[in-house]
C-alpha cells in the first residue's frame, strides 16, 4: 500500500496555499504570520534532499501518489528516487519561500541556500514518446490512463511549466493527452484546470462536461465519474471535485499566474457569449467582464492594494481605456499585453 500512503509532500503542497493567499491579497501581515510555516517546510525538504548519480538534488525515496509502474520483469512498483511530483512541489516551495523572505527582508543566508539548492534540483525529463516522465526514469506504465496526473503539478496548481518553457509545456500536453479525459472524482476537476493552462478550450470543456454528468449511485465504482442528484462529486463523494470544478471554470475565464491578467484565455465555443462578476486575480485585483462572439465588450478591474501587472486582452488598441473615469492610451507590449499600474481603490474600465 506504499503507493498511496507513503508521501512526504502533503505539507509542502499545503504551503502553496499560504503563498497563493498572499499573492491574491498582498497582505504582508498574513505573510509574516505564516512565513515560519513556509520556512519550516523548506527546511525539511532542504535536509531531505540528496544528490543522485548526476549531481542533481532529488528526494531519496518517493512515490507518485496512487500510481505504479512496471519493472523489467513486469512486477508492479511504486517507489523511486525523486519522482517528478516531489521535485515540482519542492521547486515551488523553495521559490515561494525565497520570494517571501525577500518581501519580509529576512533570512538572507537561508534564502541563498535555497536558491543554490533550487538550481540543483533535478530538471523535468521528457520520454521517448514526447511525454513528461513521472518517475526517475522511463518505465513501462502499469495503467496508461490512470486518473492521477501527479507529475503535472508544475503546470497546475504550480506555475513553472508555461509556454515560456515550450519543450516541457508540449511534453505536459502529451502526458495529459495520453491519460485521456474520461476519469472519476476530483481528477476530472484537476484536468479542467490543466487543459486551461494549456489554452485548450475544447478539452477543458470536455473534462467539465464529463464531470457535470448524472451518476447512478448503484453503478460500479469504476464507472462513477460525474455528479449525484444532489450535485456532489462522485467517486464515491469527493468535495474537492466540486471545489476543483469551480477553480477550473475560473481558470478558463481568467488566468493570472504569470504576473499577467489574461481574460478568456481558454474560452470554449459553447461560451461565446457571457459575463462574470467579482472574479479575483493575483495582485489584489477584482474583475467583472462581459463578452459577445468571444470578444470582450467591457471589463472593469478594481485594485484593493497598489498593483503592477500586465493585462492581456485581444486587440487592445481597439478599446477605450479609462482609469478612474479618465481616458488614457496604454502602451502595448510586443506580446500584445498592456502594462498596468494601479493604486488601492483605482478602477480601470476597458470597453468597445
Amino acid at each position: 500500500f506504499v503507493y498511496w500512503f507513503f508521501w512526504n509532500m502533503s505539507g509542502p503542497w499545503l504551503c502553496n496555499h499560504l503563498w497563493e493567499h498572499y499573492l491574491f491579497t498582498k497582505d504582508a501581515n498574513f505573510l509574516k504570520k505564516y512565513y515560519p510555516i513556509l520556512k519550516g517546510a523548506a527546511t525539511f525538504c532542504s535536509e531531505w534532499l540528496v544528490e543522485n548519480s548526476k549531481g542533481e538534488l532529488v528526494t531519496p525515496v518517493s512515490t507518485s501518489p496512487e500510481n505504479a509502474y512496471l519493472m523489467g520483469d513486469h512486477t508492479p512498483a511504486s517507489v523511486c528516487e525523486g519522482s517528478t511530483m516531489d521535485i515540482a512541489i519542492i521547486r515551488s516551495l523553495f521559490s515561494n519561500t525565497i520570494q517571501a523572505a525577500e518581501i519580509l527582508q529576512t533570512d538572507m543566508d537561508f534564502r541563498s541556500e535555497l536558491i543554490k539548492k533550487r538550481n540543483k534540483l533535478k530538471k523535468y525529463q521528457i520520454g521517448s514518446k514526447g511525454q513528461l516522465l513521472e518517475w526517475d526514469k522511463e518505465y513501462k506504465e502499469s495503467e496508461p490512463q490512470h486518473r492521477h496526473v501527479s507529475h503535472l503539478f508544475g503546470l497546475y496548481p504550480g506555475c513553472d511549466i508555461t509556454d515560456s518553457t515550450p519543450e516541457v509545456f508540449k511534453a505536459a500536453r502529451k502526458s495529459l493527452d495520453d491519460r485521456g479525459n474520461k476519469t472519476t472524482g476530483w481528477s476530472m476537476a484537476w484536468k479542467i484546470s490543466l487543459w486551461s493552462r494549456l489554452y485548450d478550450s475544447s478539452n477543458a470543456y470536455e473534462a467539465l462536461s464529463n464531470l457535470i454528468n448524472y451518476i447512478d449511485p448503484h453503478m460500479k465504482a469504476e464507472n462513477r465519474g460525474g455528479l449525484y442528484r444532489n450535485l456532489l462529486n462522485a467517486l464515491p463523494f469527493q468535495i474537492d471535485g466540486n471545489f476543483g470544478a469551480t477553480a477550473g471554470i475560473t481558470e478558463m475565464l481568467l488566468q493570472s499566474h504569470d504576473n499577467c491578467n489574461e481574460l478568456l484565455s481558454c474560452l470554449p465555443e459553447e461560451w461565446k457569449n457571457g459575463s462574470f462578476k467579482g472574479l479575483c486575480a493575483r495582485g489584489g485585483i477584482e474583475l467583472d467582464a462581459s463578452w459577445k462572439n468571444a470578444q470582450i465588450e467591457q471589463t472593469e478591474l478594481r485594485a484593493s492594494v497598489p498593483a503592477e501587472f500586465s493585462f492581456r486582452i485581444s486587440n487592445a488598441s481597439a478599446y477605450n481605456w479609462k482609469m478612474n473615469k479618465k481616458t488614457f492610451t496604454p502602451e502595448i507590449n510586443a506580446d500584445g499585453s498592456v502594462q498596468i499600474s494601479m493604486n488601492a481603490g483605482d478602477k480601470l474600465t476597458v470597453s468597445l
